[in-house]
Order: structure tokens, then sequence, then C-alpha cells
């Protein structure tokens, strides 16, 4: 089925896509997009955790030049309408004070000014809804005067003092009446109302969640007229599961031209004490854009277009340039130069043979200032600014600065000022490209290559944050369409469980000096004192109206007059502080530690909400594309048990330490996974479900053992074969320790190889035992080994070389591998010997048993001084069955790859060459 050529804006399935969610305890996926509708799903750990949608940024990060829109934020006469249902969220009705902006529509304007509408303001519809509830029964004997009941929500009290002679009847009526001439709009936040009959009254909350965490309590002057129970929760009010329809004109909010719109989705608040882990959903279904004034079609620069990057020899510098410095963002092809000088000019001579718009590409950052643009000696109408907030800061940012130039050859100068933005801390400016923009719809790939593929990986921007759509879309627009080799990565996928942390807290004692207050970060709770309180009454209503009214803390009391009062999170910080009756006696609410979101080998499903959706989507999108994958587990994992009793999770080496490799993601680590029961035990469960996952959707199961191996590398101490396991596996078998390795290249022949051949024979039992584990289950699955070469090299790594590969493994008989993928990085990317990539694209099926036609080379795309053309030339010489890239984002990133290099015309097609 031929793909739709153009994009929109606000399209779901092409411009749609995560910002992202808020710790690595939390999972959000963005799934099932179309042009009429999409899911975000996920779940939450933590009432700080949250997931941000972004549905349009001006700018696309994600896309490769061939199909990423050019910017474009002019929304003028656009109206958006859709219905939205969700369910483990905080619904944006509530009227706690928010502490994201889950109950906005956010947006930057195109100057970075930024605005917000209270979703509220934009639904309508909600029927069905139904107000949380509960009911007081008045016991009352012979009403004597001044006999007195009260009913307390937050500081109101609702009162009624006796004349003598009447009937509860007429008590409950006349409480009913007081409550429902309450001005709601200034007693708040939740209106509530009430019904008598008889000696009863009924309260019902005004609709939705929020009525759930109202509390009443009685007070009573004696027995003779008493409420009971002494408090009611109010129950049955919610706000999951209903329907509404949301419609956003953008020119009557005055938002015409939008740099980004997003919305943000937050944990539902735990109803008076601590967070319980909560899958959630949110549906959007009959999305549709009105659009008069033809605003939203979007276009590229189509195959016509012209961009000439910073080192190209059209390009003329003066004055003082640099390279940009690496932390500063990835760049077209890998590389800019930086200008600090005033003054500083690049001179770019251009050539487009046709009409086109000029635009350049820079980087947006806190210390970027403004820089003239000239065609041909005459200035663009504005200066291009450059300066961004810090926390927005962003490479390969292309601004137009002229319209319909001629085509043909012309002269584009592009000179920082000596003045700044009055914001910019700076006058630096980024030189990435020039582009001379024939603008079209993304054009059909160049060629379609099922010898070529793609490698996704789910720990990145480029998989994670995409909707599978627009994923697959992307890779069909690439034409690299073989089999995907993707990823299940180290962070996204587990459940997890917090280990350690503390979460702020204070006590507060509760007297009867005085009316009491209670005041946390400005927000005061108050409570008059009646006759009939006592210390625990006080300390109850605070607790009461603290968990009805306040978002970042909850509270509880101790039964005996002390108010105890909890950040919600570890992340939250107030302050406290007491006066009246009330005293602060303990704690804080500040100082907390946020826990380590561990692995929870425990859970019945080892996949979280938002892995597992978002990994059925993808599969069955893949299915109706009429592609494939194969997906990759490794022997890395980030934040697994440290080791509890009993069970053994990390590799280490000789003294101990546990071996780990920073990820490059905040300060997260991954540990390199022991062959224990325990380890093996767990990824069973994983490679189980991923089958299931893949075969639900059609699929064949084919799942990569990607980099099961023991560490390569060594530490001061020695190898990293002395976990508690593999040592008590040793001594049990052999009545003696394992021998001391030191190094990579040491000799696996020591004690007659008994030792090298334990260890290998681990590492094959491992991977046996999972594979006869998922044949099973699905008799259907394959199996892929991805094997590094160059960390393995026999002549310089011997034994490494002689534990990673069990012989088995070196043919495709008996090895329980139905495909063998070689790789070495760092053979390209490091040495950048294309004699080394040669070998390793052919190693399989050249130095040891396997065919050609069952084995793939995965070739990397990183840094800007990989030879990347280069790599894959030599590669393809060798006959492969498959070429995959590692890894589609560098792809899209560095915008590399497509179209593929071709042989130059006076190559001779010589296998080996």
């Amino acid at each position: 089925m031929p793909l739709d050529p153009a994009i929109y804006k606000l399209q779901p399935h092409r411009t749609m896509h995560l910002q992202g969610v808020s710790a690595y305890g939390a999972g959000a996926a963005l799934w099932g997009a179309s042009d009429t509708g999409f899911t975000i799903s996920g779940v939450f750990r933590d009432p700080a955790d949250f997931a941000v949608l972004v549905l349009w940024n001006r700018d696309d990060f994600f896309g490769h030049p061939r199909w990423s829109y050019l910017p474009d934020g002019n929304f003028t006469g656009l109206v958006l309408d859709f219905d939205i249902t969700f369910q483990g969220i905080q619904a944006f009705e509530s009227k706690k004070p928010a502490w994201t902006d889950c109950a906005t529509l956010n947006c930057m304007r195109a100057n970075g000014q930024s605005a917000q509408k209270a979703l509220i303001q934009l639904a309508t519809g909600t029927g069905g809804r139904a107000g949380a509830s509960g009911f007081f029964v008045l016991n009352a004997g012979t009403i004597q005067a001044f006999d007195r009941v009260t009913l307390w929500y937050q500081n109101l009290a609702f009162d009624y003092i006796a004349n003598g002679g009447e009937t509860a009847t007429a008590v409950c009526s006349a409480i009913a009446a007081t409550i429902n001439g309450t001005n709601w709009t200034v007693n708040g936040p939740v209106a509530l109302s009430a019904t008598a009959a008889g000696n009863q009254i009924t309260i019902t909350a005004e609709p939705g969640a929020d009525g759930n965490m109202v509390t009443l309590y009685e007070l009573h002057k004696n027995a003779n007229l008493a409420f009971t129970p002494a408090s009611v929760q109010l129950s049955g009010g919610s706000s999951d599961n209903v329907p509404w329809h949301l419609r956003v004109d953008f020119s009557a909010l005055g938002w015409t031209d939008i740099q980004k719109l997003w919305l943000t989705f937050a944990p539902t608040l735990a109803n008076g004490g601590v967070y319980a882990e909560t899958e959630w959903q949110v549906v959007v279904s009959n999305w549709a854009l009105t659009d008069p004034m033809g605003t939203r079609a979007l276009k590229v620069a189509g195959p016509n277009s012209v961009r000439i990057e910073e080192d190209n020899d059209w390009v003329k510098y003066s004055g003082f340039w640099e390279q940009a410095p690496e932390q500063k963002g990835i760049f077209s092809e890998g590389r800019a130069l930086r200008a600090a000088q005033t003054g500083a000019m690049a001179t770019v001579t251009t050539h487009c043979g046709e009409t086109h718009d000029i635009y350049v590409g820079t980087r947006l950052d806190l210390d970027c200032g403004l820089v003239d643009v000239l065609l041909d000696g005459v200035a663009a109408p504005a200066p291009l600014d450059c300066y961004w907030p810090s926390d927005q800061a962003q490479s390969r940012i292309r601004r137009k600065m002229f319209s319909a130039v001629a085509a043909g050859q012309h002269t584009v100068q592009i000179r920082i000022r000596g003045d700044r933005n009055a914001q910019s801390q700076g006058t630096y400016y980024y030189f990435d490209f020039v582009e001379c923009v024939v603008a079209s719809d993304p054009p059909d790939a160049p060629a379609m290559r099922t010898d070529v593929a793609v490698a996704t990986d789910f720990d990145t921007d480029h998989t994670y944050k995409m909707p599978p759509q627009r994923l697959v879309w992307a890779i069909q627009k690439s034409g690299l369409v073989g089999r995907i080799d993707h990823y299940a990565g180290v962070f996204w996928w587990k459940q997890a469980v917090a280990a350690g942390g503390t979460i702020p807290a204070v006590q507060v004692a509760c007297s009867l000096s005085a009316d009491s207050f209670v005041t946390i970060s400005g927000f005061t709770v108050g409570k008059s004192i009646f006759p009939t309180d006592t210390p625990q009454t006080v300390a109850a209503h605070f607790a009461y109206f603290i968990n009805e009214a306040a978002s970042g803390v909850w509270a509880d009391t101790d039964g005996s007059g002390t108010l105890r009062i909890y950040c919600r999170s570890a992340s939250f910080s107030f302050t406290c502080t007491a006066s009246g009756g009330a005293s602060v006696i303990g704690g804080s609410l500040s100082g907390g530690v946020a826990p380590a979101w561990q692995i929870d080998p425990s859970a019945s499903l080892v996949f979280n909400r938002a892995f597992r959706d978002w990994h059925q989507d993808f599969f069955a999108t893949l299915k109706a594309a009429g592609m494939d994958a194969v997906v990759a587990f490794s022997q890395e994992l980030v934040q697994a048990p440290d080791n509890p009793p009993g069970a053994v999770w990390y590799q280490r080496f000789w003294d101990g330490t546990p071996v780990t490799t920073a990820t490059g993601f905040q300060s997260l680590y991954s540990s390199q996974c022991a062959f224990s029961a325990t380890v093996q035990g767990y990824m069973k469960k994983a490679y189980d479900a991923m089958a299931g996952l893949m075969e639900a959707a059609g699929l064949t199961a084919r799942i990569q053992f990607g980099e099961i191996l023991w560490w390569f590398n060594a530490n001061a101490s020695g190898m990293a074969y002395y976990d508690a396991d593999t040592q008590s596996a040793f001594q049990a078998a052999y009545t003696r320790p394992l021998a001391r390795f030191l190094t990579p290249n040491d000799s696996p022949s020591v004690n007659a190889s008994v030792d090298a051949n334990f260890l290998r024979a681990r590492l094959a039992a491992y991977v046996q035992g999972i594979q006869t584990y998922v044949l099973a289950r699905h008799a259907g699955a394959s199996f892929e080994l991805l094997w590094p070469l160059d960390v393995n090299l026999p002549e310089t790594k011997q034994l490494n070389w002689y534990v990673n590969l069990p012989p088995a493994w070196k043919q495709k008989s008996g090895s329980g591998f139905v495909s063998f993928l070689c790789e070495g990085f760092q053979f390209g990317g490091t040495d950048h010997n294309v004699d080394e990539v040669s070998r390793c694209a052919a190693y399989p099926f050249s130095e040891l048993a396997w065919t050609a036609n069952d084995c793939g080379y995965l070739m990397g795309l990183f840094n800007p001084g990989w030879p990347w053309e280069r790599e894959f030339l030599t590669g393809q010489r060798q006959l492969p069955s498959i070429i995959k890239m590692w890894a589609y984002d560098h792809i899209c990133l560095y915008g590399r790859c497509i179209p593929l290099p071709v042989e130059p015309r006076t190559a001779t097609a010589q296998t080996g060459d």
C-alpha cells in the first residue's frame, strides 16, 4: 500500500511524540496513532512522576533531512476537536492545586513566551458522572434546649443548636439547608449538597474524583443529639472513563505562531495515604482539524534542495572560528563550527537549479546572540536571534531567512553582530549548514533494500518516544526495510520497586488552648475550637482538611492528638509552621531522598505497561507493513538488585567489584549480569514475554542474544569471572578455587584449560537453558546470536575468544541459533581500519563454519569521524545476507545513509576486495 505523501501539523502518526517521563521508575508509551486518534499509557510509581506528550514542535528533532518537516508554527485559523477518556491520571477537572501543568493545555509561542489554557475551559460533555457521597444517622432522644450537634467540613461548621422539642427529621433538614445554602464559590474547593430523609442526612460532592477525599466529622454536646458514625469519608466519585470533548480554537486563544504545544499527565493523588503504583491510560479519538486557511500542511526540503555543510568548499570563513564542542549536541553530519568573535563571518556560495528558500542550520542556546544574514549583499528583514533558554537549547535548528530566491548562484553572508539579544549571555554562533530548500512532500525512498536494515533501540528518543506508526513510516521512507534489529534496551522495560529513600514528614502536637493553625509553604489550615473538641478531634480535623485540600502532602494522626504530615514524594519539599494551640514537635518537610528504582523480579509480568503496549502495537504495525524484526536482549541491566541474599545478579571482578558501565543517562550505570540461575530465571520470563508479543501480532518470534558474554575487560585485579555463584559452582565441581585470570589475553590453557572450559560451558548452558524454556512455550521461535569480534579477537584477546565462543556456536547445526550477526564497532569507529571491517563482516562464514546466507553484519554510525561510507561498502563486498545500521537515531541525527553509497564506477566487483 503506498504511503500518503503529505504530512500535517498536529498529525498524531507523523508529527507527535513523547517528551518523556519523569524517572526510571515510571514508564509511558505513545501508540495506536492515526489521523483520528492515539493512545498514551504507562505506569506511575511515585506522586512526582509525570509524562509529557508533545502535540506539536516547530522543530523536528526526530526526522532525517529527507522527511524532516520544515519549521512552520503558523496555526492561524486552525481549530482542533477531539474526545478524550482516561483512567489512572489526575483529572484536569480536579480543583486540587496543580503540582504540574497537568490541568492545562500548554503552549510556547515562537517568540519564546509561554501560555496556558485550563483544559476544563476547553471541555464539554460530561454526562453520566456521579459525585462521591456518604451519610450520617442522627440519634436523638428528647431534644432539649441548647443540645448541640455539628458536622464539620474543613473549617466550615454546619452547626445546629436546639430550641428544644425538635424532631430528628427537623434537625437533619436544617443542617442540609445550611449545607445547600453555602456559597461554594468562596468556600470550596469541592462543592457539597445535602438531602435529609427522616433521621438520615446524605451528603454528595460535585461530580469527580475530588469528592472521594472529602471527610466530614461530627461533634456533639451530649448523647441526646449525636450523629453516627463519628466521621464519614465520601466515596463513589470518579473522573475515570468519562468522555470529554475538547475544542481548541488557536486564533481565538491568540496562539497563532507556536513553537511547542504539549499536555502533561500526572498520577492520581492517593487518598490520604501512600501512593501505590498505578497503570494508566489516555485514549484520544475523533481527532479532527478545521483548516479554513490551509495553514496545516507541512513540507520538507525536497530532492532538488541543496544542503551546504560547514566543511564544504563553497564556504569561506573570516574572523575566529572553532570546532563546536561535542557537548553542544549533534549536528548535521556530526560537525559544526562555532564563532565567538564580533564580526566573524561565513560567506557561502550557493547553487540551486530551482526557485528556492534559504534556511540556515544552527544551534539555539543561552550563550548565543544576534546574527546578520545577507543575500547578495542585502540583509534579511530581521537578524537571526540564536538565543534560547538553556533548558531548551537544541542543535540542528533550521530558520528561514529568505523566500523565493531565484535559481542560480548566490552569496549568503552570516556575520555575528557586536550587540546582543537583551537576554543573551554570549555572542556565539554555530554554523551547521545553509540549505537551499525546494519544498515538497516527503519523497519516496530512493530504493527499497531488504538486504539493509536499521537497528532501533528502545532506550533512545527516536524509538521509545515515537508512536510505532511514525517510526515505521520513517523507516519505510528510508528504504532500509530489511529485518529490523530491535534492542529492548536496559532502561524502560523493567518492572520496578523502590529501594531506600526517605519521605520528609513532620509531627504537630494539637491542644485545646486556642484556635489552631498549620501553615505549609504559605497554605494555612485552621481549626476553631469548640467546647466538645479534644486534641484527637483537632488532629483529625487537620488531617481531613489537608487531605481534602492539599496536593503535595497528606496527613494522618497517631490517635493521641499528634498530627503527622508527609510529603507525597521524596522529591517534594515544603516548609511547615504551626501556631495557636498547635506546635511542630519534630521532623521536616524537606530533605527527602529519592529511592533507587530497582528491577522487581517478583512482578507477575516482567514488562511494565508502557513497554507491553508499545511493543504490541509496534509488532502489529510491522506486520501490517509487511516488515519484520528480531528483538535483542543483552546481558546488561540497569538497577538490578544488589545481590540480595540467595541471589546473584552481577558479574564481578576478582576483587569483588561489580561490572558497571556509565549509560550516559543521568548518573545511571548498567550492570553486566552473571550467568546465575537467578538472572537466567528472570531473563527466561523476558524472552518468553517478548516471544508472546511477537506471535500475538502474527510475527515469527525472533529473539536475539545480544552480546551475551563474559565481560571482556579487566580491572586492576583481573577479569570478571568471580561472582559468588560462578565461584561456588566451580568449587563444587573441582574442589578448588577458579583460577585467577588477569587480562583478556591470558592463555586459556592454564590448568589444561579446565577453568576456561568451565567458563565457556557455563555461558553455553545459560543460553541453552533460555532457548529450551522459550521453545517449550513457543515452538516456532527462532534465535539469533549477536557476537562482537572486536572485543574477542583471537590474536590479541585469546581468553575472551575462548570463553565467549563455545564450540557449539561456531556453526549453525547444534548451536540453537538460526543466524549469526557479527559486529565490531571499534574497527570502523576507532581504528578506521577497513581490513578489520572486512574480516568482521565475513568472520562467521569465512573463519567459522556458518554460511553467508545465515549471517549479517552490524555496523556503527556514531561519531563524526566514523568512515561509515567506506565501512558499508567494505562490508557489502563480503556478501553477508544483510547489513544492519546501528543505530536508527544516528541515521536521523547525523543525516546519513540515505541514499546509500554505491561503488565507484571504476571499482571491480570482487568478493573480499
